[in-house]
C-alpha cells in the first residue's frame, strides 16, 4: 500500500481548474437526454427538501458530476469509528482520491470548506487508513490525496467548486500530554463564540456566548447572572446535542455570557449555548457563527421551541448592524416583518450543524398542537373585528362624546343602567380612533411579542384594545412578577384603549395605581433584580353603573338600594381618578328601537374620517413641540393660547369650585378638540362652557 502523500494545500489545477465555480446547464428539456447530474440539479432547487435531504442530493450529484469527467466511484458513504467517508473515487492518473462533498443553500454563513475543523481532518484521516486497510479496497493505485466539491446554490441551481489537496496539517501534539489525549479523542481546546439578545422589559442588549473546553472532570456549567430558567438549560442543551448523534465531551464544559453584570433570563438562549458548545468541540467551524444571533428554546429530543419577544430582538439587532440570525422555525413569520435581516429558521439542532456544514443524525419529532393554535379562535384573536358604530341602537350624545374622545385623546366615563350600551359603546371605540402609524405598530407589536400574543394579532394599524376583568389584580393590571417585571394591561394597552368595565368593582387599590402612568405615559415596576421601564400611553374608558343594583337613574323608583351602599360603592373611584377623566358622560336607556325603514347611525367610518382631519390640525399646530394631539397640549400653552373671554369662563369654574387647577386645564384642552371638530381655528366661549359641562356631568 502506497504512503499517504504530504497534506500541504497545492496550487495544482484540477477537473475544474481548481478556482472556477461550474453551473450545469440543462442542454435538453427531455429528461431523457439529461446527463445524471443535470438530472440531480434539477432537483436540488426545491425549498421543501431538509437539510439532509439537501446534503444527499449533494453528494450524489458531486459523484455524478466527477464520474462524467472520466472518474471512477470505489466506495459511497463508507462508515468507520472515525466517521464516515462521502466518496472514494479513482482518477485518471489512478490516485485514490477522498472526496468531502460540502453542500450549501447559500454563502452567508462562510465557504463550506471551512467546516472541515481541524478535529474533522484528524478524522478523516484515520477514516482513510481504515479504508485502504481493508482487504476489499485494495486496488491499484499511484497515489492518495483528499479533495473537497462545494456545493453552493445558486438561483436555484449548483454551483460547484473542486480543491484539490485541500486538507491542512494536523493540529501539534505534544508525546504524553493531557491536552494531546483531548485533541485526540476530537475535542477542541478552542473557545467557541456566538451572540444571542437579551431583554429587560423592551430594551434588548447583545449577548455574546462563548464556550470553553478544558480537561478536568466531567462538569457543565453556566455563568454570566443567569436566572434559573437559564442555569436549567445545562440539562436541555446536553440532551439536544446528543440527539444529534454529537459526544457530549467528557471533560469540564464552561459556558459564559457577557456582559456578566447584566442579568439574563428565560430558555431564548439555549440554541445559543448549544451552538457554542458544538463550535467549541469542532462539530462546526468555530468562528461561523462569531457574527450571527442564535435564538431558540430547545427541547431534550433537539427540537427547537418558538421564544416570546423575537420582534424586539429583531429591531435592535438591525440597529446595531448585526444582520444574521438564527431562529426557531415557528418563528419565521414574526421574523419576516423585519427587513433588512438575513433570517434562517431551524426545526432542530441537527439542523443547525448541518446548516454550519456539519453532520449530524436526528429525526425532526411531529409538532404537537399548542396553545397558539387554539387561541386563534378567540375574539381577541380578531382585532380588526371591533364591530360599527351604527350597530349601536340610540345613544348619539354618547357617540358624539367618544368622537370627541377620539378626536383629542381624552380619558372618558360613561355611566348608566345595565342594557344601556356602555360595554357596546367602548367596544367600538379602535374603529374610531385615528390609525397608527408605521412606528407605533411597531411599538404595539413589540409589547404583543414580548406578551407571545403577536401570532394573534400580527401588525395591525388598529389601536389595540384591552379590558381587564374587574377582579384584576394590581399586577396584573400595571405589571409585575419576581425578579423582573413583566407587562401589565396597561403597557398592553398602550396607544390604544384601557377599557374598565364595572369600574367601581375593582379593588381601589388596583385604580389608585393608574394615576402615575395616567400623567407620565409610561410605568416603571421596580424588583429584586432590577427596575423596568414599560410604556403605558392609552385613553382610559371606564363604565360603572349608578349604584350596586344599577337602577339609580330617573326618578330611581326601580332602585333598592340604601343610600350609603350607592355612597359606598361609586366612592371607590376617588376624587385624584376622575379628575384625570376628562369627560364624564350619562348613558341613559334606550325607550325606542328604530324600525328598519327608518335610517341607522352613522357608521364608524364616517366618524373616523372626521376625527383623523381634526387630529391632523392638531397635529400641524403643535408640530414644533412634537405633541400630536389636544391632550398632550401643557398648561402653560393653554393659557397662552386661549382668548380672555374664553379664560374668563374656566375663572369662574375655579372660583366656584366647579373645577381644579387640573380640571381646568383640561376643560380647556376639551375646547380645543371641539374646535378641531367644528374647523375653527381656536375656541370660543361656547366650546369653553360645553368642555367645561363635559367635564362636570358627574360632580
Amino acid at each position: 500500500m502506497n504512503a499517504l502523500p504530504p497534506t500541504q494545500p497545492t496550487t495544482k489545477s484540477g477537473i475544474d481548474a481548481g478556482l472556477a465555480f461550474h453551473q450545469p446547464m440543462l442542454a435538453s428539456p427531455d429528461p431523457q437526454a439529461m446527463l445524471p447530474s443535470e438530472r440531480i440539479a434539477a432537483t436540488m432547487g426545491d425549498r421543501n427538501l431538509t437539510p439532509k435531504q439537501f446534503g444527499a442530493l449533494g453528494e450524489q450529484y458531486a459523484a455524478a458530476w466527477l464520474e462524467e469527467h472520466g472518474w471512477t466511484t470505489l466506495s459511497r458513504n463508507w462508515h468507520t469509528r472515525y466517521g464516515e467517508l462521502d466518496i472514494v473515487m479513482l482518477n485518471p492518473e489512478y490516485t485514490v482520491v477522498f472526496v468531502e462533498v460540502k453542500s450549501r443553500r447559500s454563502m452567508h454563513y462562510g465557504y463550506p470548506q471551512e467546516a472541515i475543523t481541524p478535529a474533522k481532518q484528524h478524522n478523516l484521516r484515520k477514516a482513510a487508513c481504515d479504508w485502504l486497510l481493508d482487504r476489499r479496497n485494495r486496488v491499484p493505485h499511484s497515489a492518495v490525496r483528499f479533495d473537497v466539491v462545494t456545493i453552493v446554490l445558486r438561483v436555484g441551481r449548483p454551483l460547484v467548486h473542486h480543491i484539490e489537496k485541500c486538507l491542512l496539517n494536523p493540529p501539534p501534539q505534544k508525546k504524553n500530554s493531557h491536552v494531546a489525549k483531548h485533541i485526540v479523542k476530537g475535542v477542541d481546546m478552542a473557545i467557541g463564540s456566538t451572540l444571542s439578545v437579551g431583554l429587560i422589559g423592551l430594551k434588548a442588549f447583545i449577548v455574546q456566548v462563548q464556550a470553553f473546553i478544558s480537561p478536568g472532570l466531567p462538569y457543565f456549567s453556566i455563568i454570566g447572572l443567569p436566572d434559573a430558567s437559564l442555569s436549567e438549560a445545562r440539562e436541555r442543551v446536553k440532551s439536544a446535542c446528543q440527539a444529534t448523534g454529537f459526544g457530549w465531551p467528557q471533560t469540564r464544559v464552561t459556558v459564559n455570557m457577557s456582559p456578566a453584570a447584566m442579568p439574563k433570563r428565560g430558555s431564548s438562549h439555549d440554541l445559543a449555548i448549544a451552538a457554542s458548545v458544538l463550535c467549541a468541540a469542532g462539530a462546526i467551524g468555530h468562528d461561523c457563527l462569531e457574527d450571527t444571533i442564535v435564538l431558540g428554546e430547545v427541547n431534550l429530543d433537539g427540537s427547537v421551541l418558538p421564544i416570546h419577544g423575537l420582534l424586539p430582538i429583531m429591531l435592535h439587532a438591525e440597529e446595531r448592524g448585526v444582520r444574521k440570525m438564527i431562529v426557531p422555525h415557528r418563528n419565521l413569520d414574526e421574523a419576516s416583518m423585519v427587513d433588512g435581516l438575513d433570517v434562517v429558521g431551524v426545526r432542530h439542532v441537527g439542523e443547525l450543524i448541518e446548516l454550519m456544514g456539519g453532520d449530524a443524525t436526528y429525526t425532526i419529532p411531529d409538532t404537537p398542537v399548542t396553545d397558539e393554535t387554539t387561541t386563534d379562535q378567540s375574539p381577541t384573536s380578531h382585532p380588526n373585528d371591533c364591530g360599527d358604530m351604527n350597530e349601536v341602537l340610540g345613544q348619539e350624545h354618547a357617540k358624539w362624546a367618544l368622537q370627541v374622545a377620539a378626536a383629542g385623546g381624552h380619558n372618558l366615563i360613561m355611566t348608566g343602567p345595565p342594557g344601556s350600551g356602555k360595554t357596546m359603546l367602548a367596544s367600538r371605540m379602535p374603529g374610531i380612533m385615528c390609525p397608527l402609524n408605521e412606528a407605533e405598530q411597531l411599538e404595539v407589536a413589540s409589547i404583543r411579542s414580548l406578551c407571545g400574543i403577536l401570532p394573534q394579532y400580527g401588525i395591525t394599524d388598529m389601536p389595540p384594545f384591552e379590558a381587564p376583568h374587574h377582579t384584576a389584580s394590581t399586577a396584573a393590571l400595571v405589571g409585575g412578577g419576581s425578579g423582573i417585571a413583566v407587562p401589565g394591561a396597561i403597557t398592553r394597552a398602550h396607544r390604544g384603549i384601557l377599557f374598565l368595565d364595572e369600574a367601581p368593582e375593582f379593588s381601589a387599590r388596583a385604580l389608585q395605581t393608574l394615576r402615575e402612568p395616567l400623567e407620565s405615559g409610561y410605568v416603571a415596576l421596580s424588583r429584586s433584580k432590577g427596575s423596568t421601564y414599560y410604556p403605558a400611553s392609552f385613553q382610559l374608558i371606564m363604565a360603572a353603573n349608578p349604584c350596586p343594583c344599577g337602577y339609580y337613574y330617573g326618578t330611581g323608583e326601580r332602585c333598592a338600594c340604601r343610600e350609603k351602599d350607592r355612597i359606598r360603592y361609586f366612592s371607590r373611584l376617588s376624587g385624584p381618578i376622575l379628575d384625570r377623566v376628562d369627560i364624564q358622560m350619562a348613558v341613559p336607556p334606550v325607550s325606542r328601537i328604530a324600525a328598519q325603514s327608518e335610517p341607522i347611525g352613522e357608521s364608524s367610518a364616517g366618524i373616523q374620517a372626521r376625527v383623523i382631519r381634526a387630529r391632523q390640525v392638531a397635529k400641524d399646530r403643535f408640530r414644533q413641540y412634537g405633541w400630536v394631539c389636544n391632550a398632550q397640549a401643557s398648561g402653560k400653552w393653554l393659557h397662552a393660547n386661549t382668548s380672555l373671554k374664553a379664560m374668563e369662563l374656566v375663572n369662574r369654574a375655579l372660583s366656584n369650585h366647579q373645577l381644579t387647577l387640573r380640571g381646568a386645564d383640561r376643560a380647556m384642552r376639551l375646547s380645543w378638540t371641539l374646535a378641531d371638530l367644528a374647523g375653527r381655528v381656536s375656541p370660543t366661549e361656547q366650546d369653553v362652557h360645553q368642555g367645561i359641562e363635559m367635564r362636570t356631568r358627574m360632580t
